[in-house]
């Protein structure tokens, strides 16, 4: 899954499976979007039908419910509900329905009815025990897990359901719960993993409780208190002077960096897990209209000085 339209010489349209000998395409899955390259970031298989998310929808009708989600039931790819229409990175299942999440809002018309937090019964969207909110903006979920019989997200979001969150909670099935006294600076947990029945998340933020040395990664021990920390993410974001400004920020439409010079620029936009989405060179202007709503990282390069900003897609 990615960004491609052929894989070992096969038309793939950016999903392809491996027999172990050869790769070969998947259910000849269609070419989506005017350009005809579709952006994959995520596929589960639930109660037999094969799920595909991303960022397509159908050049043939730009208003119908083929958008960002897809299916195949055996015989043909399908929309799955009239779409989710916003952005939408991961699916994983729980409790005999399929979830998914990313960034969209509950408002638009025939979206889930929760925002950027999806759950699906095999026949329409359902409820999640309350609504997710971050300031004036779409949350951003970015990552999901199933353990001990919960589902964990994580991402950029202040309350769910009526509690206070901070950027991280988990689904019993039931109800929302959040973790006490674990702030965590106003940044972004980006994925979270378990090893050896402990979790651990990872990300942009900078301290837990206000203790900088629990930055970028740390493992919940239990209790009260998140505790132990590396100096490692997935995405690295060095601290370091701010030399570039990117404007306008928020933006849907272009942004610019402003330099010294034109020459020698290298723009790189990355997602929250690190995906390279876009780059440019010696560019003045950048392009973000095809972009999903959400956050995004941009790696910015010249003359050997690199820097690293956030970059906010209403």
């Amino acid at each position: 899954m990615g960004v491609f339209d052929s894989c070992a010489g096969i038309r793939a349209n950016s999903i392809a499976k491996f027999n172990g000998f050869n790769w070969s395409t998947v259910h000849d899955f269609p070419p989506l979007n005017a350009n005809g390259v579709n952006f994959i970031y995520d596929a589960e298989l639930y109660k037999g039908e094969l799920y595909v998310v991303g960022n397509f929808y159908d050049p043939n009708n730009f208003d119908g419910p083929l958008w960002n989600i897809i299916k195949y039931n055996g015989t043909e790819w399908v929309p799955v509900g009239n779409g989710i229409k916003g952005g939408v990175s991961n699916l994983i299942i729980y409790k005999e329905d399929l979830y998914v999440c990313g960034t969209f809002r509950n408002t638009i018309e025939g979206n889930p009815p929760t925002n950027s937090l999806a759950r699906w019964n095999g026949n329409e969207w359902l409820p999640i025990g309350g609504n997710l909110t971050y300031t004036n903006n779409p949350p951003i979920l970015t990552d999901m897990l199933v353990y001990n019989d919960r589902l964990y997200i994580s991402g950029l979001f202040y309350s769910l359901g009526g509690i206070e969150t901070h950027g991280i909670a988990f689904w019993d099935g039931v109800n929302w719960n959040s973790f006490d006294n674990t702030f965590i600076d106003i940044e972004t947990i980006g994925s979270m993993q378990v090893y050896q029945d402990t979790l651990y998340i990872g990300g942009n933020f900078r301290a837990i409780d206000g203790d900088s040395s629990k930055a970028f990664i740390a493992k919940w021990a239990g209790g009260d208190t998140i505790i132990e920390s590396g100096n490692t993410t997935s995405i690295n974001e060095p601290k370091q002077n701010n030399v570039f400004t990117i404007y306008p920020n928020p933006t849907s439409e272009n942004f610019t960096i402003y330099t010294d010079t034109k020459i020698d620029k290298t723009v790189k936009i990355l997602d929250l897990q690190g995906r390279l989405i876009k780059v440019y060179h010696n560019q003045s202007s950048y392009d973000i209209q095809e972009l999903n709503s959400g956050l995004y990282f941009v790696n910015f390069m010249q003359n050997g000085v690199e820097q690293n900003l956030k970059l906010l897609k209403p």
